[in-house]
């Protein structure tokens, strides 16, 4: 497995700034899971415990979203409480999921879901420690409720037949692949029905199944979600500059008064597997009220007071944070967050995600197509030139059309509390029509917008200012 670094390493930030807080799950990334963890449950304890944890890959691209989707769809249905090992293969696999009991006399199948699409990838390759889905021989689009532990590096095989198994996790720990190793060496007891069936014998020498307890029987499976990843400060080159924590998993930044410069951070980013990666995150403590970045992709950081933030060339992160803010994302496709307060947000050249949060607003998207996300307040959202897409949030919003900038989306414009505003002719010289569930207005044959899930005979004169 791996972590991803998904940004550039260089920050920015304001002198004389407490409490800063960087999210920096916006730079690292396990690309496998989102941080589902699976809980396996056994009644019986003397197997190493009893307990097994396994990280979920459900994370899209390189994960497997729709078998985690169907293994949780069986967990929530409670189907594999009381459920049981019934087949085990000493340096191959244990499996399970297939059958339930509560009387040693009768053991019921769990009833089967519509099988799911097979989603191997050699990346997930089903080495020892992995946990995959059981499917039919000859059918690589049949699995259901059976998985199975892989306790030996069984990738040449598996990886390679029936269209790949698909791997959708992996035991925690060592303490938690002791648990299959555990099971893995049962003794066998062959039945009709189960002829590699494990059980837990008194006499090894002699294994038979007279109770409950004699069946390795989960007492439940459930899932539930963790911080995919978590952090460390490793080191700081420059003290004087700055204090650097993680808080809440977040890194806080606190700096020393009157001070500006530069240091470097090592974060130190581990999943729930325990591989880790250390990356280099070059501070920059700028002077003044004006930050501004470099020609590269940066995240600029601004205060509890008003600031004004640049992020010139590149595609940026910049955060406004509490006050009045003006946020300039220029070149790149840039990410700008005005957080708390009355800002003014402008995206530039590039195709730009602007969010206005809380506070009164205005967005301007520039020369791309851009999405703009008003949040909470009374907003202006103008797209500028592009096509763009605008969503005011709560509020009264106010969404400024331009002939000639663009077909823009509004996505949720309420009439009689959110207002259109023209520029550069008349409100009397538009059409304004229905085409199925939208609104489309156009001034001669220039779309200017499309009101999604609008009844264009609502619109009049008093939607415009």
């Amino acid at each position: 497995m791996t972590i991803n670094v998904t940004t550039s390493s260089q920050l920015f930030a304001k002198q004389n700034s407490t409490g800063v807080s960087v999210d920096l799950f916006n730079r690292f990334d396990d690309p496998f899971t989102t941080g589902l963890v699976a809980r396996f449950e056994l009644y019986d304890t003397s197997l190493a415990g009893g307990v097994a944890e396994v990280v979920l890959f459900d994370q899209p691209g390189q994960g497997a979203p729709l078998t985690v989707e169907n293994f949780r769809d069986y967990v929530d249905a409670n189907a594999y409480e009381n459920s049981f090992i019934h087949r085990s293969v000493p340096g191959f696999i244990v499996q399970g999921g297939g059958y339930v009991t509560t009387d040693i006399n009768s053991v019921q199948e769990i009833a089967a879901n519509d099988p799911v699409q097979n989603e191997f990838r050699g990346d997930r390759s089903n080495v020892r420690g992995t946990i995959a889905m059981a499917k039919l021989g000859g059918d690589p689009d049949s699995a259901t409720s059976q998985w199975f532990f892989n306790v030996d590096d069984n990738s040449g095989n598996l990886d390679n037949q029936n269209g790949g198994f698909t791997v959708f996790g992996a035991l925690a720990s060592e303490a938690d692949l002791a648990v299959a190793d555990a099971i893995a060496a049962l003794p066998i007891l062959a039945t009709s029905a189960f002829p590699e069936l494990p059980v837990i014998a008194d006499n090894p020498a002699n294994p038979l199944v007279d109770s409950l307890d004699d069946l390795v029987r989960f007492r439940n499976i459930t899932v539930s979600e963790a911080d995919e990843l978590q952090f460390a400060v490793v080191s700081n080159s420059n003290p004087g500059l700055v204090n650097a924590s993680i808080v809440n998993n977040e890194l806080v930044l606190d700096t020393v008064e009157g001070q500006a410069g530069t240091t470097t951070l090592v974060i130190e980013a581990t999943n729930l597997l325990g591989e880790t990666r250390q990356e280099e995150l070059l501070l920059t403590i700028g002077s003044g009220s004006k930050v501004s970045g470099s020609n590269q992709g940066d995240e600029i950081l601004g205060s509890r007071t008003s600031d004004r933030l640049n992020g010139r060339g590149g595609s940026d992160r910049i955060i406004g944070f509490n006050r009045g803010d003006r946020l300039v994302g220029g070149g790149g496709g840039d990410i700008l967050d005005g957080d708390g307060g009355n800002d003014t947000l402008i995206g530039g050249s590039g195709k730009d995600t602007l969010l206005g949060d809380g506070g009164r607003d205005t967005l301007r998207g520039g020369n791309a197509n851009d999405s703009l996300d008003g949040g909470a307040g009374n907003d202006i959202l103008d797209g500028g030139k592009g096509s763009d897409t605008l969503e005011g949030g709560k509020g009264s919003d106010r969404f400024v059309l331009s002939r000639g900038a663009g077909r823009d989306v509004i996505a949720d414009f309420r009439n009689g509390q959110d207002r259109l505003q023209v520029r550069g002719f008349n409100a009397e010289n538009l059409t304004i029509n229905q085409q199925g569930q939208d609104t489309i207005i156009r001034a001669g044959e220039d779309t200017l917008a499309i009101l999604t899930g609008v009844n264009a005979s609502t619109i009049n004169q008093a939607d415009f200012v």
